[in-house]
């Protein structure tokens, strides 16, 4: 695709096998796509009031379309990881959350639980770009990488460990 054919001029990319291929292509994917779906979960958690009521039994269109955005994610990425044969423990996590995903934008149920979750996929952003650093060698040695790392472990605690802790 496009993105293939942009990437194909980079000697890292062209001198890597299929899988590792689609892999830096699914980096480079998911980081848009979870910016995208970031900004969609911010903006629907302002979006109901905060009502006990609301949270549970609303929904906007702002819910549903991250929640679809998602949705489009998660196949994606279980279709690809499925192909080149990645164990089930890489892709198992991506069914729970279609399931739980699904049922959000079919019953319209639970979506701002689901939004306020769904900001962890903000922590794609770093961790795919220290992914798709990790494979040009000047540029793991340089001070941006150090940058993208600290910026993982910094969206990991205030998004994964602090937030859903609370």
């Amino acid at each position: 695709g496009l993105l293939a054919r942009a990437m194909s001029g980079y000697s890292w990319y062209a001198s890597k096998g299929p899988a590792d291929r689609a892999y830096a292509a699914q980096s480079a994917v998911s980081i848009l796509a979870s910016a995208i779906i970031g900004a969609l979960y911010a903006e629907a958690l302002g979006q109901l009031p905060a009502t006990l009521e609301a949270r549970h039994f609303e929904t906007t269109p702002t819910h549903t379309l991250g929640i679809s955005i998602n949705i489009g994610l998660c196949v994606y990425e279980i279709v690809l990881y499925v192909a080149h044969g990645k164990p089930v423990q890489f892709w198992a996590h991506h069914v729970l959350s279609l399931c739980a995903l699904g049922s959000g934008v079919v019953t319209g149920h639970m979506c701002q639980l689901l939004a306020w979750e769904g900001l962890v996929e903000l922590t794609n952003i770093p961790l795919c770009t220290v992914t798709l650093m990790q494979n040009v060698p000047r540029l793991k040695a340089s001070g941006a990488y150090v940058v993208a790392g600290a910026s993982l472990w910094l969206a990991f605690l205030a998004l994964r460990v602090v937030s859903l802790g609370w």
